[in-house]
């Protein structure tokens, strides 16, 4: 990448920022900072499953209102654990706390 190119990639990108902060109340610059979604959304809270970004908010909702019992169950309604597993010891254990 050429140092023109890089410099107006630059320039394109505060300007970009300018126009974000300008759109957005001091409220809710907090809430995109501090990574909470917009009032009336569901927050998926931290993320359990990296592959598929699914949360544990998510996860212990599904377990606990349709009675997800097994990781597999969990996977077929949600994807996670279906990919590269990491996150299935956490999933055993959400289960096995009733995802209260």
């Amino acid at each position: 990448m050429g140092r023109q190119h890089q410099e107006a990639l630059a320039e394109h990108n505060r300007a970009e920022a300018k126009i974000i902060k300008a759109q957005l109340d001091q409220a809710e610059r907090r809430r995109v900072l501090r990574g909470t979604p917009p009032t009336g959304q569901f927050d998926a809270g931290r993320t359990v499953c990296s592959c598929f970004s699914v949360g544990i908010n998510t996860l212990t909702r599904a377990i606990r209102e349709q009675g997800l019992k097994t990781p597999e169950a969990i996977g077929e309604r949600l994807r996670a654990g279906t990919n590269c597993g990491s996150c299935i010891p956490e999933l055993r254990r959400l289960i096995v706390d009733g995802a209260t």
